[in-house]
């Protein structure tokens, strides 16, 4: 049995059965607390990390996706090195990069999307 630990979920059990199943929602529930925090504070972590200031059609697409994202399947193909360590190691701490990582492409598509409403 693997344990992960999560300063966002705490520390979770990995059994050796449905380990796929288990560890997509271990993923799913940790890229949930996430978004939950992200969507409260979206305005200032797009000016933060994006230094854009979206109109109020493009801030409630992004709340969309990301609420979409929050309920979406966990593809184990995203997380890669995350899923590889968890493997590798009877003890992992789960770091939120790759998470962000997933969270900024969404935000990104339509952050050129209103940068090029505003160049036309």
């Amino acid at each position: 049995m693997k344990t992960i630990k999560s300063a966002l979920i705490g520390t979770k059990s990995l059994p050796d059965t449905n380990y796929n199943d288990e560890l997509r929602r271990i993923l799913r529930e940790h890229r949930t607390v996430i978004l939950t925090r992200l969507l409260h504070e979206l305005p200032t972590y797009l000016d933060y990390k994006f230094h854009s200031k979206p109109s109020k059609a493009t801030m409630d697409s992004i709340k969309e996706r990301l609420l979409s994202l929050k309920d979406s399947y966990v593809s184990l193909e995203n997380y890669k090195s995350t899923a590889t360590m968890i493997e590798t190691r009877q003890l992992s701490v789960l770091s939120s990069e790759e998470f962000y990582g997933e969270i900024d492409a969404e935000i990104k598509l339509f952050i050129k999307e209103q940068q090029l409403d505003l160049v036309a």
